[in-house]
C-alpha cells in the first residue's frame, strides 16, 4: 500500500472521533442541559467505578474465564503447530518456535511484552523435552495475555453497568425540565455541557481504538500508519508509529 493509501487509514480513525464528538454535542442540545449533564454524570461516575472497582470483576474473569481459555488455546496452538510437522524434531521445534512468536506478538499488541526466548532452546533431544518447552511458552504467554484481556472486559463491562445504573436514575429528572417554561433554557445551557461530555465520549473511545487497533496491526490485518491519526494520540496519549 502507498502512504497515501496509509493516511486515508489514519485520519478515518481520527474522523470518527470527530464525529463521535460532533454528534455528542448535536444530541445534547437537542436533548438539553439535565440529560447532558446526566450523562456527563453517569460518565464520569461509570469511569471512575470502572477504575476503582475494576480490579474485583478482573479477578474473577482471570481465574473462570480467561485464564483457563487462552491457556487451553495457547497450548492446542503450540501443539498443533508441533504435530503438523513430522518430519524431524527440529522441524517441530521451529514450528513451535513460529507459533510462540505469533502468541508474544499478540501479547505485546495489548501492550504487554513477552520475552520468551530463554524458553526456546536451538534444539531438543527427544519429543518429551519439547512437550516441556511448548508446556513453559504456553504458561509465559497465555497468563499475561489473560490478564490483560480480563483488565480491558471488566473495565467495559462495570463502565456499561454503572453507566446504564445512573442514566436511568438521572432519567427521571430530565422529566421536569421537558416544562415549555423550561425548555428553551434547557437546551441552551445542554450545548455547552454536550462539549464536554463528546471530549469524554471520544476519550473513552480512542482507548478502546487504540487497544483494538494495536491488536490489528500486530497481526498485520491494517497498517501501522493507522495509529498515526493526531487526534488519536492526543486523546489515548499513545506516540504515533510513523
Amino acid at each position: 500500500m502507498s502512504h497515501m493509501e496509509y493516511s486515508v487509514y489514519s485520519f478515518a480513525v481520527d474522523l470518527v472521533l470527530v464525529l463521535i464528538f460532533a454528534g455528542t454535542v448535536l444530541h445534547a442540545r437537542r436533548r438539553g442541559f439535565v440529560n447532558a449533564v446526566s450523562g456527563l454524570l453517569s460518565l464520569i461516575g461509570a469511569f471512575i467505578a470502572a477504575k476503582m472497582f475494576g480490579f474485583i470483576l478482573e479477578g474473577y474473569l482471570y481465574r473462570m474465564v480467561l485464564a483457563p481459555l487462552i491457556t487451553d488455546a495457547a497450548a492446542k496452538a503450540l501443539s498443533d503447530a508441533a504435530l503438523a510437522v513430522s518430519t524431524s524434531l527440529d522441524a517441530a521445534l521451529a514450528a513451535v518456535t513460529a507459533q510462540a512468536q505469533q502468541l508474544a506478538a499478540t501479547a505485546a499488541g495489548l501492550g504487554v511484552p513477552v520475552d520468551i526466548g530463554a524458553l526456546l532452546p536451538e534444539a531438543v533431544a527427544d519429543a518429551s523435552v519439547l512437550g516441556e518447552v511448548t508446556a513453559h511458552v504456553t504458561d509465559a504467554v497465555a497468563a499475561p495475555i489473560a490478564r490483560q484481556l480480563s483488565c480491558a472486559a471488566a473495565f467495559v463491562i462495570l463502565f456499561l453497568a454503572v453507566y446504564l445504573i445512573l442514566r436511568l436514575v438521572f432519567g427521571m429528572l430530565d422529566i421536569v425540565m421537558r416544562l415549555p417554561i423550561l425548555r428553551t433554557l434547557n437546551r441552551m445551557a445542554g450545548s455547552i455541557c454536550g462539549i464536554l461530555l463528546g471530549a469524554g465520549y471520544a476519550f473513552v473511545a480512542a482507548h478502546l481504538l487504540s487497544l483494538i487497533l494495536g491488536i490489528l496491526v500486530t497481526k498485520g490485518t491494517l497498517p501501522p500508519d493507522v495509529l498515526d491519526g493526531a487526534l488519536l494520540a492526543f486523546l489515548s496519549g499513545a506516540s504515533t508509529h510513523s
